[in-house]
């Protein structure tokens, strides 16, 4: 009489029949993967949205700063992107400037989102005025309260001041 012998590895008995895993044990890694990628893809998009908004708001800085120099080598502000020897090319945004007309002491920057999922962005750079009557230039980057491709609200120069419009919120 034969004796057949079993050697136990880890919780299953090795027999002469081929290992692999069970339905189960495939189902289980299938469905602890599926619950990381829903629970991580959200964060993962948010990011991706967050990475494209820094280049508007980025862009409308650098959109002030070139005002500021042509006004300060023209004294008067750029009606156009050109005008400012600027290259600004961007899958996530069109740019423009409010045409400053006549002895405009501002100049509106736009940054139009053309994706439905990302916020739009408006710089203004401005000669402003404080109570002892001296002129100094300030600039300002407003960002849409809601994401869109609407462009986001001008910005309201006082003289004094220049303000965020209502739906959009000031950024530091």
């Amino acid at each position: 009489m034969r004796t057949k012998v079993y050697m136990r590895v880890g919780s299953r008995l090795a027999t002469n029949r081929m290992d692999g895993f069970t339905l189960l044990e495939v189902l289980t890694v299938v469905v602890i993967s599926g619950v990381l990628a829903a629970i991580s893809m959200p964060y993962f998009f948010s990011r991706a949205a967050a990475a494209k908004q820094a280049e508007g708001k980025m862009l409308v800085g650098v959109i002030n700063r070139a005002q500021q120099a042509y006004y300060t080598q023209n004294a008067k502000f750029s009606d156009t992107i050109d005008a400012l020897s600027l290259t600004l090319n961007s899958k996530n945004y069109d740019f423009g400037v409010e045409p400053a007309t006549g002895a405009a002491l501002y100049a509106a920057n736009y940054a139009t989102s053309k994706l439905v999922n990302i916020r739009s962005y408006v710089g203004m750079s401005a000669i402003v005025q404080d109570a002892q009557g001296n002129l100094g230039m300030q600039a300002i980057i407003c960002e849409s309260e809601a994401p869109g491709t609407a462009a986001a609200a001008t910005p309201a120069h006082t003289g004094a001041t220049i303000d965020c419009a209502s739906g959009t919120q000031r950024l530091k």
